[in-house]
């Protein structure tokens, strides 16, 4: 998959700008091929954890550097799906100890939702604060989408579930 990104990063840069339509083509295998990277890793992930070989790398670590890595994968999906998004760090928000790569994954991933289940035209929102008396870093995402029926859930953080406008899917169930 890494292959497939470097040569469409390589390929991009050499087609001229005359060439909008296959500037176009390209620049969607590029994000395509980001995104199943993405879900093959988050596979992999769940792998370790349920083998219980997933170990947290906790080091000092920037919201803002966080944050802006997750800004520049949604933005670009945002746009294609003509969405107006919003990222705000408060400036207040403290350097912490944390493992960064899980964080930028878990906001990356409801920011990804947000986009996927929200209609063009629509609204997405990242934002982080500090809640100086507990003493607490908040990450919000916010999205004018579809949300999630509230009979639905208690069971979205299931494996192979997902609950959509209309029906609970459980894919187990499909085999």
């Amino acid at each position: 998959m890494t292959s497939i990104i470097a040569f469409a990063e390589l390929m991009l840069v050499d087609i001229p700008l005359e060439e909008k339509e296959q500037q176009y083509y390209l620049t969607a295998v590029l994000l395509n091929s980001q995104i199943l990277l993405r879900l093959i890793n988050n596979i992999l992930d769940l792998a370790k954890i349920e083998a219980g070989k997933d170990q947290l790398v906790t080091e000092v670590v920037d919201m803002t550097d966080i944050i802006t890595s997750v800004e520049s994968v949604i933005a670009p999906l945002a746009k294609s799906k003509e969405l107006t998004f919003h990222v705000r760090v408060a400036p207040e928000v403290p350097l912490t100890k944390a493992d960064s790569e899980k964080i930028r994954r878990v906001v990356e991933n409801l920011a990804g939702n947000a986009v996927k289940f929200t209609e063009k035209g629509g609204k997405v929102e990242i934002l982080v604060q500090f809640n100086d008396q507990e003493k607490v870093i908040l990450i919000k995402v916010a999205d004018n989408g579809i949300g999630i029926k509230e009979e639905y859930q208690t069971y979205i953080f299931e494996k192979f579930t997902q609950a959509d406008s209309s029906t609970l899917v459980n894919i187990k169930e499909q085999d």
